[in-house]
């Protein structure tokens, strides 16, 4: 999985190379969340076009579509108020016996959810949390032929990546290998099944003392965090 992980890796050299040119909080929300889908989108190209998921049962697994999780930590750093591996997702009796911080994931991480399972980058010296879900995949037996199967719904992928389980011995039969589809890719878009949160008079999101932390409205999410080939 070291090559993946180096192509993580290019999203931090992104995000740094960028900030050195401004000072990120006098951005407005918006021009943050179309900057992060700057520094996002050449890593999600590259591994989308770059590579595939090999399983020591003979089958590979290509990714077709990722979908962008980054939230910072910080007091009035970006928030992402959806996704999951954030402190203020953290529920209530998690708390209560844990603490108010979640460990950040080492870098590389595969992150099993009710949604499906995400790729991690997280950074706990810069105190953000990013991923990638696998939205859309396709299974092959041979890299050549064409897909066996192709699906959107993100977790049906556990069927094909953990159908005895998981644990140890199942994990290290998942290997990354680079290979260049030679895909096209279209323009950003938001992601699926996500939508804006409501926020207070101060810019602030309302909190909503449940386990979705806050309160979601019917307008969709316009963060252009999504990614695909044509």
């Amino acid at each position: 999985m070291q090559q993946l992980i180096q192509i993580l890796e290019g999203f931090e050299t992104n995000r740094i190379t960028d900030l050195e040119k401004y000072d990120w909080s006098t951005l407005s929300e918006h021009d943050r969340t179309e900057k992060v889908s700057e520094w996002a989108m050449p890593i999600a190209e590259k591994i989308i076009n770059g590579g595939y998921f090999k399983l020591t049962d003979g089958y590979c697994i290509r990714i077709d579509t990722l979908e962008l999780y980054y939230n910072e930590e910080k007091d009035g750093g970006l928030k992402d108020p959806i996704m999951y591996h954030t402190n203020d997702r953290i529920p209530q009796y998690v708390r209560k016996v844990k603490g108010d911080k979640y460990q950040y994931f080492s870098f590389g991480s595969l992150h099993l959810h009710t949604s499906g399972i995400d790729i991690t980058f997280e950074n706990e010296s810069e105190e953000y949390r990013a991923s990638f879900l696998i939205r859309g995949f396709s299974v092959f037996d041979k890299i050549s032929a064409q897909p066996l199967f192709k699906e959107d719904c993100s977790t049906k992928i556990y069927d094909f990546m953990f159908p005895d389980g998981i644990n140890s011995e199942n994990l290290a039969k998942i290997h990354w290998e680079p290979f260049e589809w030679g895909a096209e890719f279209t323009e950003p878009t938001g992601r699926q099944n996500v939508f804006e949160y409501e926020k207070d008079e101060a810019g602030m999101y309302k909190p909503n003392n449940t386990r979705t932390a806050f309160i979601p409205t019917k307008v969709r999410c316009k963060r252009k965090w999504k990614f695909k080939h044509k």
